[in-house]
């Protein structure tokens, strides 16, 4: 099996049909940053909750996470179903670019 890596060479969660690649990228913004990158194709599920202040972008990656683009902006909370039909499949990820206050807790996978 081919392996992926993001641009900092860590390998994404869920890249690959190894069954013990996980499908499910959970945790928590209490600041800005990034979560880890989840490979993902076909349509997949987002939740985030607990917001004060934030801003939470949608992106994903089709170059192992070199280039990263914006695909949904959020700044409540959200629970949108089948987000992204992305039959290509590609790497995705959480960005959390504005934080003022609260725990913003994501769950992205399919």
């Amino acid at each position: 099996m081919a392996t992926v890596a993001d641009a900092s060479g860590n390998s994404p969660v869920g890249y690959g049909t190894d069954p013990a690649y996980k499908k499910l990228l959970e945790g928590s913004f209490t600041g800005t940053g990034q979560s880890g990158s989840l490979y993902l194709y076909g349509d997949f599920d987002l939740s985030l909750s607990g917001w004060g202040s934030a801003t939470v972008l949608l992106q994903k990656s089709y170059d192992a996470g070199t280039n990263w683009k914006t695909i949904e902006t959020y700044t409540a909370d959200a629970q949108p179903s089948g987000v992204q039909k992305n039959k290509d499949g590609a790497l995705f990820r959480l960005n959390c670019t504005v934080h003022g206050s609260g725990t913003i807790v994501y769950r992205l996978g399919n």
